[in-house]
Formats: structure tokens, C-alpha cells, sequence
């Protein structure tokens, strides 16, 4: 008997719940011998994201001799980085920096982040009224899945000083400086916006990328971009409203470039690799609406064809370093109705199809027909003139024997297009007013001609 229980005792001494007790024996020695190394000196500590939820941080102290365990696959410690997978996407929560700072919330007073950290978004960064939060030359922001990175309220200011050489960065949370594992990569529409400025929000952006965001910036309120990259995103830049000046803006990788439902903008810079369309614009005739995109580099010998709908002005534009303007003044209108050169040309061939009518009718006998031309061309050269009087260029005539008529159209869109690129500015330091202006001059002309020849008509 007593032999008997002398063999149970080492039975349940050599296994607890089929784990050895020796080896737990052992493990709590070392996690004893852990904690005290810890008290006794000074370790860095590394933060890895917890793998099924990134906003939850774990630490850990590392010595030489540890490995990160995160009940995760693939991570590792290399040149001062913890990952840790994601069980819910399979991707990699990437953290590149031993100086993570976790921030959320409402900004009330001026703040200025540093370049020497990286900033993880939990939820959208809200940038009161009176307050002015300024990113410092290298400062890294990652936005956590399905956020937005900065919120710029009526009266709040966000000012990012990147330079070329160390820029700012937005960008996503599971994003790192090795994007060479597919699986583990950020994508497009990772958060859901860059920078958001609201209505009398103001917004100064240098040397400033973006990236894989639903939108890299949105923008309701002043808003002024000076070498700032946008990419990989759904659609690159979006303004709604008030007045943006986007000076050496490069949008590329993109479904959509630059998509404005309201405001001016100028745009000055470069389109490349849009799937969709680089510019969609307002309507024609949509008042305070319209893109002036002078001298944008498309990177493609067609340009602007194609790749612009709505109330745009392209002209000139750039590529392979050379400018070019051999294209027409007007771009289609996003939702397929006509523009004002669609316009003035249908009712100039109105106009040419009821002079024959008239013609025919005068040589079955009608005779009120029969002056019905000589009329027509008095009524169009004393309307023309009244409208396009005040024009800022000269125009063709049409004189009351109807000489000119053939030319008139291409004379009107050659003088159109002349005038747009004598006054494009190709460095402007503002939102160009005055450019938004020319593209109102040029719809107006048009739209008198078509009302000139419609009304005219015999």
C-alpha cells in the first residue's frame, strides 16, 4: 500500500493537466529570475499590437536572448520593430518606432507633435476652435482601420511642415517601411480620411504624404497644399466648398484624382496612374463651382482627354516637360449633358439648318420667306455685338450679309482659347481668382452665342 502511494505521488508530481511539473518548476524560476533582472536594470521596451485587438497595446522587456510571443504569427524584432498578425484580417499591424504615441480626441489648445515619434490614431484627432496643432518635419501618423486621422473644426488650424527631405506621413496602420509581403501590406481605403477641414477650417499642408486612405483629403473650408503626394487611395483629394490651393500636388495610384462638388480650386501639379477620372467637376453654369488645372502634368500625350468631366479649365497642360494647348476650351460634363461649346455649336448649325428651310420655302413661292436670311444675319450682328461687347478678347464677326458665319465657331474657340492661356499663372501663391474668372468669361461667351443664333434664327 504505502509502495502504492509513493508511485501516485510521482505520478501527480510529474504531470498537472499533462504539463510536467518540473518543467513548471522551471518556467516559474525564470519568470522570477525575469522579474527581478527587470527591477535590478534598465531594459528597452518594445509595444507590439495586440493581434485581435490594435488598439490594445502589450509590452514587453527584451534582452538579447527574447523572443516576441504575441499569439501571433510572424512577429518578430528587427532594428527596433514589433508586429504582431491580425486574426481578424490577416494583415499586419505595423509599428516601425519605439516612440509610439497613442492619441484621440479633442484638441483644444495648440499642440506641436514631433518628428522623432510616430502617432497611432485610435479615433479621429478633433481640432477645436482656437486651437492650432502643428506636425513637425518627419512626423508619422497611422490611422487605425475605418478612422480618420484629423478633423479641422470652424476656427481650428492644422499646419504640417514637411519638407522634401522629411516629410510628414499619414498613412495606415498597417503600414511599414517593408511593403514587400503582399499579405501583410496596407491597401487602398485602409481609414477613411487624411485630413477632413471643415466649414472655416484651416488647412496648410507642405511636404506632406498620404496614403491608403478612402479619401487622402477632404476639404469645406481654406484649405492650402504645397507639395503634398496623395496616394493609393480611392479618391485622392475632395473638396466641397470654400477655396483650395493645391500647388505641386502629386495625385497618383488612385481610383479618382481630384472630385469637386463646390468651392474653386486651383490645381497645379501632377496626375498619374487614375483608373477613373483625374478631375470631376460641377456642371457648366454651376456659379461658384470650377477647377482651374492649368499647367498639370497628365503624364500622357493625350493629356486632359478624357480624364476630365465638368467645369475645368486644362489649358495649357504639360508633358514630357513640354507645354501644350491644342485642345478644346471645354471639358464634357460629368453627368452627359452638354457643355457651352456643345451648345453654341448646336445652335449655329440650327441656326444654318433653318436658313435653308427658309430658302426652300422662299423658292415655292412663300415671300415672307424670301427676306427671312438678310433678317436673320441683322438680328445676329447687332445681338452678337451687344453680348460679347464687354468681352475681355476680341471675337469674330458675322456681319449683316452673313460673311464670317462658316469661320465663326472656330474663330470664337480659337480667340477662347488664346485668351485662357495669355492669363494662366502658372505659379500662382493663391487661389487664383482671377483664373476662375476666365473660365466664367469663356462659359458666358459661349452661352451668349448660342442664345445669339437661336434667337436669330429665321
Amino acid at each position: 500500500m504505502r509502495l502504492r502511494n509513493v508511485n501516485d505521488a510521482r505520478e501527480r508530481m510529474k504531470n498537472t493537466d499533462g504539463i510536467p511539473r518540473r518543467a513548471i518548476l522551471v518556467m516559474a524560476a525564470i519568470l522570477v529570475s525575469v522579474i527581478l533582472g527587470a527591477q535590478a536594470g534598465t531594459r528597452s521596451t518594445h509595444q507590439i499590437f495586440a493581434p485581435t485587438n490594435p488598439l490594445a497595446l502589450f509590452t514587453k522587456n527584451l534582452s538579447n536572448s527574447d523572443r516576441i510571443l504575441a499569439n501571433a504569427k510572424n512577429a518578430r524584432d528587427s532594428s527596433v520593430k514589433a508586429r504582431a498578425t491580425s486574426s481578424t484580417t490577416g494583415r499586419v499591424f505595423s509599428q516601425d518606432n519605439t516612440m509610439l504615441v497613442h492619441r484621440s480626441g479633442v484638441i483644444s489648445s495648440d499642440e506641436t507633435w514631433s518628428g522623432d515619434k510616430t502617432y497611432y490614431i485610435e479615433s479621429a484627432i478633433d481640432i477645436a476652435q482656437g486651437a492650432v496643432l502643428t506636425l513637425s518635419p518627419g512626423t508619422t501618423v497611422k490611422v487605425a482601420k475605418g478612422q480618420t486621422a484629423f478633423i479641422v473644426r470652424s476656427g481650428g488650424t492644422l499646419v504640417s511642415n514637411g519638407t522634401t527631405d522629411n516629410p510628414v506621413t499619414i498613412t495606415s496602420a498597417f503600414d511599414s517601411t517593408d511593403r514587400t509581403t503582399p499579405d501583410f501590406g496596407p491597401e487602398a481605403g485602409d481609414y477613411k480620411a487624411g485630413v477632413v477641414s471643415g466649414r472655416d477650417g484651416v488647412v496648410r499642408l507642405s511636404g506632406t504624404t498620404i496614403l491608403f486612405a478612402d479619401t487622402g483629403f477632404i476639404s469645406y473650408g481654406q484649405s492650402n497644399l504645397h507639395a503634398v503626394q496623395v496616394s493609393d487611395t480611392t479618391t485622392g483629394i475632395e473638396v466641397n466648398d470654400g477655396v483650395a490651393l493645391l500647388d505641386s500636388t502629386t495625385i497618383s495610384q488612385s481610383i479618382r484624382g481630384l472630385d469637386v462638388g463646390g468651392g474653386l480650386v486651383t490645381y497645379r501639379g501632377t496626375m498619374s496612374s487614375i483608373s477613373d477620372m483625374a478631375i470631376r467637376a460641377c456642371v457648366w453654369g454651376s456659379g461658384a463651382c470650377s477647377v482651374d488645372a492649368s499647367y498639370t502634368n497628365w503624364n500622357s500625350i493625350d493629356g486632359p482627354v478624357g480624364a476630365v468631366c465638368g467645369q475645368v479649365q486644362t489649358m495649357p497642360w504639360k508633358f514630357n516637360g513640354a507645354i501644350i494647348s491644342n485642345q478644346n476650351v471645354f471639358a464634357p460634363n460629368c453627368d452627359g449633358s452638354p457643355s457651352p461649346d456643345t451648345l453654341a455649336r448646336a445652335s449655329i448649325d440650327n441656326f444654318q439648318q433653318r436658313r435653308t428651310s427658309r430658302a426652300a420655302d422662299c423658292t415655292n413661292g412663300l415671300e415672307d420667306a424670301c427676306g427671312a436670311d438678310s433678317a436673320a444675319f441683322t438680328c445676329l450682328n447687332t445681338t452678337l455685338s451687344g453680348a460679347l461687347s464687354s468681352a475681355p478678347f476680341i471675337f469674330p464677326i458675322v456681319d449683316a450679309s452673313g460673311n464670317g458665319l462658316d469661320t465663326f465657331f472656330g474663330g470664337l474657340q480659337a480667340s477662347v482659347r488664346a485668351y485662357l492661356l495669355s492669363q494662366a499663372a502658372e505659379y500662382p501663391d493663391a487661389v487664383d481668382m482671377a483664373g476662375h474668372a476666365y473660365i466664367g468669361y469663356a462659359k458666358n461667351v459661349f452661352g451668349a452665342t448660342a442664345a445669339a443664333f437661336n434667337s436669330c434664327a429665321p
